[in-house]
């Protein structure tokens, strides 16, 4: 909040690359070849796109990943429909989504090995 009582609403520019684009498809394709009923579906694809969208004005939302890992990393992870992970750094007025993956898969090893 300012002096003046105004609250300061930052936006930030949220770079979402290729990468997360095609995990956010496979996330859909999964469901559907399992047989999720497309009201599920759709509800996780509002849930996701909302996330990304709240990474405008509240980066810091998500935890430091450090902190879940032991080891020292700029990322930063948020849960989304406690399945999946976005992981995500933030570097100046950017936000860089990094992937998306099922928080079951081994995305350590996808998360390190790629970046």
């Amino acid at each position: 909040m300012l002096p003046n009582g105004a609250v300061f609403n930052m936006e930030y520019n949220v770079i979402v690359p290729k990468q997360v684009k095609i995990d956010i498809q496979q996330i859909k394709l999964y469901k559907e070849k399992f047989g999720a009923y497309q009201s599920n579906i759709q509800e996780l694809m509002e849930e996701i796109y909302s996330n990304i969208e709240l990474l405008e004005t509240n980066p810091r939302i998500g935890s430091d990943l450090s902190s879940r890992i032991g080891f020292s990393t700029h990322f930063r992870y948020m849960v989304i429909a406690k399945k999946h992970l976005m992981f995500y750094f933030i570097n100046g007025n950017d936000v860089n989504v990094v992937r998306i993956l099922p928080a079951k898969s081994d995305w350590q090893r996808t998360l390190f090995e790629s970046n």
